[in-house]
């Protein structure tokens, strides 16, 4: 057997990262983040990318207006509501069409309606009344503070929790969901059957499941669930929401979201909350898109802090990272939706790339660096995007979160990602002989991997009229909705 660092396989490693072993006589490799780093830096392939200069600012086609040629010939450019602007950072959240305050939350929110659960209470952050519950100076888009139980308080000395939910979805990813009247789909076996994206049928929940946001507060940790009002998106100006699936404006039906529209309300959300709390760390939690989100926020706020525009040095506040079921190498079918789509349905699979045949987007490029060098900046307590002692003497936790890679039928179970789709190439592997691989060090990053038996069985997503689609991502939501996907954030969020 042989260790590696993965996808770049580094055999025997340079002098200075590891000592001759005595009983083997086997060349140790990296044993700590700051080893894994030195040795990635080390490597020929990612040395001469770093000495060309990688670019670890904004996509510039993110910033520029779209255009196209319609029906008569006459170019056209995008408006900030139009379709054809997806792909775009809304960073004026004055004219954002997301950035939109809610009145009040309840357990059925978009794509959601049939809810029968009591979720975990909460209040809209606002930033009109400062007298008022929910106060958050200068957010002025959408976002959920949870309630905190009966004879519970915040414990202060816990970081503070902000969740990033993933595409068409809302704060209800990481709340309770009961439907009595889920729609069965094979009569034949006891108990209501459900059939996943990916074809996998399963028995849903009897009876309602505590979820995240509800264990959270009860562990007296504060906690903000970020809200990109996807259920806006279809009424943008441009959609074709009645369009036949083959039609190319087809898309946005379920609210996609991009990288353009969710960051800048995420990037809002979270700079405000460390603002408003100067003495408390924070932990973010992403799951599928969020994941990303997460990355790209936390990116642009220290472009911000290193330009002298903003003050605060995010990475000197982030205590832990929990990215779950993220593309951060791509999502299934991402190429042929790029290429057909020309909604935010397209543009966020542009951005992420292919998961079957990844190859990195400038998007992927910049948020990852040369073979994920820069994916996990400051675990090491120092290097952030190839700045040393950028991390303000604080190190940052990362975890990522997918379901393991078993095929049935050709198709993966998780029904967007994989593995290699999710993990951050940072850790340490033994390479057995067989094939497979084991985590010998966590290094800079714990990617963690639950069972196939770990999926979401409440029912929840998609249960909107004329749509038998109950359950339709329940394998993608076992890492944030599973009991044991659950548990492990809990876990290392405590550790």
């Amino acid at each position: 057997m042989k260790r590696t660092l993965l996808v770049l396989s580094l055999g025997l490693f340079a002098a200075g990262c590891g000592d001759d072993d005595d009983n083997n006589n086997v060349t140790k490799g990296p044993e700590t983040c700051a080893e894994v780093i030195a040795a990635k830096k080390a490597d020929a392939t990612v040395a001469a990318a770093l000495a060309a200069g990688w670019s670890t600012d904004d996509v510039a086609s993110m910033h520029t207006a779209k255009t196209w040629v319609d029906a008569d010939g006459v170019t056209q450019t995008a408006t900030p509501n139009h379709t054809r602007y997806a792909g775009t950072y809304r960073d004026d959240l004055t004219t954002h069409p997301g950035c939109v305050a809610r009145t009040a939350y309840t357990g059925t929110l978009y794509l959601n309606g049939a809810n029968q659960a009591t979720v975990a209470s909460g209040i809209p952050v606002q930033s009109t009344n400062s007298a008022a519950a929910g106060y958050l100076a200068g957010f002025t888009c959408a976002a959920k503070l949870y309630d905190m139980p009966a004879g519970v308080t915040v414990d202060t000395n816990k970081p503070i929790i902000i969740l990033a939910h993933g595409n068409s979805s809302s704060p209800n990813s990481w709340e309770e969901y009961a439907n009595s009247a889920l729609a069965d789909q094979n009569a034949e076996k006891e108990g209501v059957q459900l059939k996943s994206a990916s074809l996998f049928e399963f028995t849903a929940d009897t009876e309602t499941r505590e979820m995240l946001a509800s264990k959270l507060v009860a562990q007296g940790y504060q906690v903000y669930a970020a809200d990109y009002r996807t259920d806006l998106v279809p009424y943008l100006v441009g959609v074709a929401y009645t369009a036949a699936p083959t039609d190319p404006t087809y898309g946005d039906m379920v609210g996609n979201v991009d990288h353009g529209w969710s960051v800048p309300i995420f990037q809002a959300l979270v700079k405000k909350v460390m603002e408003a709390n100067p003495t408390r760390k924070v932990s973010l939690v992403g799951h599928s898109l969020g994941y990303t989100v997460i990355q790209d926020s936390l990116r642009r706020l220290y472009k911000e802090y290193k330009a002298g525009t903003w003050s605060i040095n995010p990475y000197s506040r982030v205590k832990d990272l929990v990215l779950a079921s993220g593309a951060a190498h791509g999502v299934v079918n991402g190429k042929a939706n790029c290429d057909f789509y020309e909604t935010m349905r397209g543009s966020v699979n542009c951005e992420m790339g292919d998961r079957d045949n990844y190859l990195a987007t400038d998007f992927g490029k910049m948020l990852n660096g040369p073979q994920d060098l820069f994916s996990v900046p400051c675990a090491d307590g120092s290097f952030a995007y190839g700045d040393e002692d950028a991390c303000g003497g604080n190190t940052v936790q990362y975890t990522t979160i997918t379901m393991k890679d078993v095929k049935e039928g050709g198709k993966l179970h998780d029904e967007f990602v994989s593995e290699s789709a999710a993990r951050l190439n940072m850790d340490v592997v033994v390479d057995a002989a067989d094939g497979t691989k084991t985590v010998e060090h966590a290094a800079c990053v714990d990617n963690h991997v639950i069972a196939p038996t770990d999926f979401d069985s409440s029912g929840f997503f998609m249960d909107i009229t004329g749509f038998n689609f109950q359950g339709f991502l329940a394998n993608h939501f076992g890492s944030v909705r599973s009991d044991n996907g659950m548990d492990y954030v809990l876990q290392k969020l405590a550790d």
